[in-house]
């Protein structure tokens, strides 16, 4: 009799022990599948934030490099006889116009040579350059961009920071007779640095085109 009083309540313990099993997997299962699915969400929102910024930094790519030519840049800017002037470009790179190269003694053009990156640290990876939207940074107006054609993105533009470098004088056009003014007929080679952020922030795109100015 004893046998038989015990054994239902045996049975009763191994139920209870085998729902609390399968209740402690559900609640696994499901704590996995929030995270999957936070995981999933961050990783597309992440995507659309590059893709923000990867358009925003073409649009102000092409912009910057416009502005370059507009500026119709010198020799004394180049030079910097006016370390004041706003047109300066230096090894500072102050109001974002760098230039690691030396012209104050150069008889001709072709005496500028491009400064090899072993020689002259380059100033674009600089981080500080580029903290707080590149403050010390000139800008261009670029147009908000939305990740495909459904998107309005209206009138709100996005201040992108752009950087240049004055790398030397390269020929303009082989076929150019030389002058004893201006030997290689040498027009200014830039290098033109932007970066923008995407709308949420979660991603920055840095973009770069090397250019010579027009003949």
């Amino acid at each position: 009799m004893s046998f038989a009083n015990h054994f239902p309540h045996r049975q009763t313990g191994a139920t209870l022990v085998f729902s609390l099993i399968i209740l402690s997997v559900v609640t696994l299962l499901g704590v996995s599948s929030m995270r999957n699915s936070n995981n999933a969400l961050k990783m597309a929102t992440s995507a659309r934030d590059h893709a923000v910024a990867f358009q925003t930094a073409e649009a102000a790519l092409a912009q910057a490099e416009q502005a370059v030519l507009a500026a119709n840049y010198g020799a004394d800017d180049f030079i910097c006889r006016n370390s004041t002037s706003a047109r300066c470009f230096n090894t500072t790179c102050s109001n974002g116009l760098c230039f690691n190269g030396d012209l104050a003694n150069a008889m001709y053009r072709d005496d500028c040579k491009i400064a090899k990156p072993a020689a002259a640290a380059e100033a674009w990876p600089t981080k500080s350059y580029w903290e707080n939207n590149g403050a010390s940074l000139p800008k261009v107006q670029v147009a908000k961009a939305g990740v495909d054609s459904s998107e309005e993105s209206g009138d709100e533009t996005i201040a992108v920071p752009y950087m240049v470098e004055f790398l030397c004088y390269v020929p303009r056009d082989k076929q150019i007779t030389s002058d004893e003014n201006n030997r290689n007929g040498g027009v200014p080679l830039y290098r033109v640095t932007v970066r923008a952020q995407g709308s949420a922030g979660r991603a920055a795109v840095m973009l770069q085109s090397v250019f010579r100015a027009a003949g």
